[in-house]
């Protein structure tokens, strides 16, 4: 028999044997439906620039660009103290350019004075619904003037998590 032969609904999927159907095998239009949306972005070393304004004035350290959708995005880094410690409540966070903060994380202090390289990791997540095309999501990041933070191991990863209601 012919897969053209087959009625709707005749097979099941407990009939259909595990592995034996690839995502080729499927019709381009439910293929689409199936594959998941990523956008990532990573970098190992960021310095930010001072910046002791609002996030959202802050200039971008790395970013993706988002079809219209609906996004999980999460950011992974380390803020680490490269020279000044810092001391004002550095602050990074994730930010819809042109929009507002999804998430941000603040520090009181990153070692002291002279003692180069502590750090703190930290983890943002922020949902975007019903974002238009060409959303761009930036980690930012800011810094008071005399400090010295860097951003390491610096990670953006938007997954799609379901059908735009535009």
């Amino acid at each position: 028999m012919r897969s053209s032969e087959i009625r709707a609904d005749a097979v099941r999927s407990s009939e259909i044997k595990d592995e034996s159907i690839r995502l080729a095998d499927i019709a381009p239009d439910a293929r689409t439906s199936l594959e998941a949306r990523v956008r990532v972005a990573t970098a190992a070393n960021v310095d930010v620039p001072t910046c002791t304004q609002a996030l959202t004035a802050c200039p971008n350290l790395l970013s993706v660009v988002l079809p219209a959708d609906n996004w999980l995005v999460q950011a992974k880094l380390t803020m680490r103290n490269n020279g000044n410690p810092t001391i004002l409540g550095a602050t990074c966070g994730l930010v819809r350019v042109g929009a507002a903060e999804l998430d941000e994380v603040s520090v009181e202090a990153i070692a002291v004075r002279g003692a180069v390289g502590s750090s703190i990791p930290a983890a943002l997540a922020g949902v975007l619904v019903d974002a238009p095309a060409d959303t761009r999501v930036a980690l930012r990041c800011t810094n008071g003037s005399g400090e010295h933070l860097d951003v390491d191991d610096v990670a953006i990863t938007a997954l799609e998590v379901g059908p735009s209601g535009n």
